[in-house]
């Protein structure tokens, strides 16, 4: 399921954290907003939705230790943030990253896409 906000300082909040799985769930538009959300084991994995280099489409691109591999010219990228969901016991972490800010708790994931100043709106 891909969820497409209109704007900066939209807020996407994800409960299922058990539903997430290795194929991921797609977050916004497929450009250097979007995000890939992987589970692997206790940890989340973060990934541009298109290649940095080339502008690949990576929604169904393989993942392989902990890294995307670009349908297009094989390059492995590392995920823009990994979060390990043991270490977080029962509290909130925050994750500031280029375009976004992702906040992860037992309840689940949110992530609030920055504006142009890198400040979240609200």
């Amino acid at each position: 399921e891909t969820y497409q906000p209109d704007r900066a300082g939209y807020q996407f909040t994800w409960a299922e954290l058990e539903a997430l799985d290795e194929r991921g769930l797609l977050v916004h538009h497929n450009d250097h907003w979007g995000l890939r959300i992987v589970r692997s084991g206790d940890q989340l994995l973060f990934f541009p939705r298109v290649c940095l280099h080339e502008g690949a489409c990576l929604d169904q691109a393989a993942i392989r230790q902990e890294r995307i591999l670009c349908p297009w010219h094989g390059r492995a990228m590392q995920p823009i943030a990994m979060i390990h969901l043991s270490r977080q016991a029962d509290g909130m972490q925050v994750t500031e990253v280029e375009h976004h800010r992702i906040k992860t708790s037992p309840q689940g994931i949110e992530v609030i896409f920055k504006v142009r100043s890198g400040q979240p709106v609200g």
